[in-house]
């Protein structure tokens, strides 16, 4: 089976070189080099980079029209196999492949179909999250479902560990669906599209922390924003960025929403919130380098008692 593996993240990577060492991959198609850095220089990204280390053909077309179907057919393959690639391909192009085409997904669909799974995972509070490999088809994330692995979260996920667990169960997925071809294609089974939720990308203003806002929200918020956008607050007209806490949603109340109410040497810094405590253990005040609570502490005591977000 020769494939076309789609992808311009570095979610994508353990998958593009298991399809390697397992002569699965013909090709790869990936976005173009885009800028990047201060001086704004046409950088490829990680999948292109390692692409074009193992020697294989990639391409970069921008758009998906006549001019990428040229490129494509040519190389007789057999599926498309897309993870985390960002555009949507229509069916002039999907009719490249006699096998069709393959999606993985980070979550367990119906669940979080759209451009953010992970995210939405953790400010859903789920439970338990997964990777799906569906049918790729024209309405976004609708296919069928042909294999899913699942697993439970823990208290401390972060989008980013998330994103590191999936990138490392996706090559054992696909590699089963490869292997079991005909099996696996003929048990795929339709989704509920009636129990379809929707995930959509952070914006930086995303990461403001409000407050008034419960200490179980809040934390979920903090724990979605990992690695980006950061979630942050301010002190006075300084920004401080909280990149990891401690729940404590049974506390009392102890103070205005946001006042600082002291240190927890065991825990952080205890924060008032519209329910509960939080408990801030990451810090980093912007321009600086992050510092555990402690750290900080010991050169910021003079924040005891204030409110955060209020100038």
């Amino acid at each position: 089976m020769k494939i076309l593996f789609a992808s311009s993240s570095s979610i994508a990577l353990p998958t593009l070189t298991t399809l390697y060492e397992h002569a699965f991959l013909r090709a790869v198609l990936t976005a173009p080099p885009a800028p990047s850095g201060r001086g704004q220089v046409l950088t490829p990204n990680p999948v292109d980079d390692l692409a074009s280390r193992l020697g294989v053909m990639v391409l970069r077309p921008e758009r998906l029209g006549s001019e990428a179907r040229s490129m494509v057919s040519p190389l007789g393959c057999d599926l498309l196999v897309s993870f985390s690639y960002g555009r949507i391909f229509g069916p002039k192009f999907l009719s490249l492949f006699h096998l069709g085409g393959v999606n993985l997904h980070p979550s367990l669909l119906p669940r979080h179909r759209g451009p953010a799974p992970l995210v939405s995972t953790i400010l859903s509070g789920d439970q338990r999250t997964g990777l799906t490999l569906q049918t790729l088809a024209l309405e976004v994330d609708s296919g069928d479902i042909l294999l899913q692995v699942e697993w439970e979260l823990s208290p401390n996920d972060t989008t980013l560990s998330l994103s590191e667990r999936t990138a490392w169960e996706a090559p054992a997925l696909l590699l089963r669906a490869l292997k079991n071809w005909e099996e696996v294609w003929s048990q795929r089974r339709p989704q509920d599209h009636q129990q379809a939720t929707y995930s959509r990308l952070l914006q930086k203003s995303d990461g403001l922390i409000d407050w008034n806002n419960e200490a179980l929200k809040l934390d979920r918020q903090i724990r979605a924003c990992v690695p980006w956008p950061g979630s942050f607050t301010f002190v006075g007209e300084r920004r401080l960025l909280i990149w990891e806490a401690q729940l404590d949603d049974s506390a009392p109340t102890m103070g205005e929403c946001g006042q600082v109410l002291a240190l927890d040497k065991m825990g952080g810094i205890r924060v008032q919130t519209g329910k509960g405590h939080l408990l801030l253990r990451t810090l980093q005040w912007e321009g600086k380098s992050r510092l555990d609570f402690r750290n900080f502490w010991n050169g910021n005591q003079v924040i005891q008692g204030k409110v955060l977000g209020k100038s």
